[in-house]
């Protein structure tokens, strides 16, 4: 049997993971990467163990691909230093070592600053390599090798992204909500979609880091969950067909929760928002 692990970032907080291999007789809690020790027995756990070596205040987090290195998107520039949270900071961890982010000649793990906005809102994997969406601008973080690990290139600007959770990737190609307004894409240059519903949508909605992006690609679709002005929850889709080009919008009577190998329709009687929360919760980036 094959035991994946899970990482997640609690918003402007610390990163955890369920190992799946020291909970898979035991449902044990996620541990802190700060106590995470492989050197114990199971649950690895070691108060403070690395505490000189991972950053205990992050924004987003994402394991770049197949490169394996964790890295963290908003985090301190002291690590270990939460008062030095810096929202437009890139750290990366040595390879194959999620609990080493100390820079050294001798290891692959690094930093960037982006310049452009005053916070990172997203981060995408996507062909090659991750999309990185700030409140006002998009970049290119693409594994290189040694010395530098990472380069880093400007895609964009004035093309932000509202929230964390309304970017995905599909096929090779980023599709977000702005942070302005309007919906973006990036397939080797960022565009503006082509939208007629996209006045209905912005003349009456909360931007909230709780809208959701899913993809629906038996349908080829993109949707955007969000709460419209006057409401506490989710309450209306935009949605945008990648192949016809088209946007339509509905009320959220039902709705469909995307995941990749399938559909699955659910009736809303709690509210969507309720229902996202008891699934993975709005302030948390896997």
């Amino acid at each position: 049997m094959i035991y994946c692990n899970i990482i997640a970032t609690k918003y402007k907080a610390g990163t955890y993971i369920w190992d799946t291999s020291a909970n898979k007789s035991a449902m044990l809690p996620m541990l802190n990467l700060i106590d995470y020790d492989l050197s114990v027995s199971t649950p690895y756990f070691t108060r403070d163990k690395n505490s000189a070596t991972v950053p205990s205040k992050n924004g987003l987090s994402l394991i770049s691909t197949p490169d394996r290195h964790l890295c963290v998107f908003g985090t301190e520039t002291t690590i270990g230093t939460s008062s030095t949270y810096d929202p437009m900071l890139i750290r990366f961890s040595n390879q194959e070592d999620i609990t080493d982010f100390v820079i050294t000649a001798d290891n692959t793990a690094g930093s960037q600053r982006l310049s452009d906005g005053t916070e990172i809102r997203a981060a995408v994997r996507s062909k090659g390599q991750i999309v990185v969406l700030t409140d006002t601008s998009a970049h290119s973080m693409q594994f290189i090798g040694p010395p530098y690990t990472f380069g880093f290139q400007q895609l964009g600007r004035q093309c932000g992204c509202v929230g964390q959770h309304a970017a995905v990737d599909v096929d090779g190609v980023v599709y977000w909500m702005g942070a302005a307004g309007g919906f973006l894409a990036f397939d080797g240059a960022v565009k503006t979609l082509p939208c007629p519903v996209e006045d209905y949508v912005f003349d009456n909605a909360r931007l909230v880091p709780e809208i959701y992006a899913a993809v629906n690609s038996d349908f080829n679709e993109v949707s955007w969950f969000y709460p419209t002005a006057s409401s506490d929850e989710i309450n209306r889709v935009v949605i945008y067909n990648y192949l016809e080009n088209v946007c339509s919008t509905i009320l959220l009577s039902y709705f469909l929760l995307c995941i990749d190998l399938g559909v699955v329709w659910c009736s809303v009687f709690l509210g969507l928002n309720a229902l996202l929360d008891d699934m993975i919760p709005a302030n948390f980036f896997i």
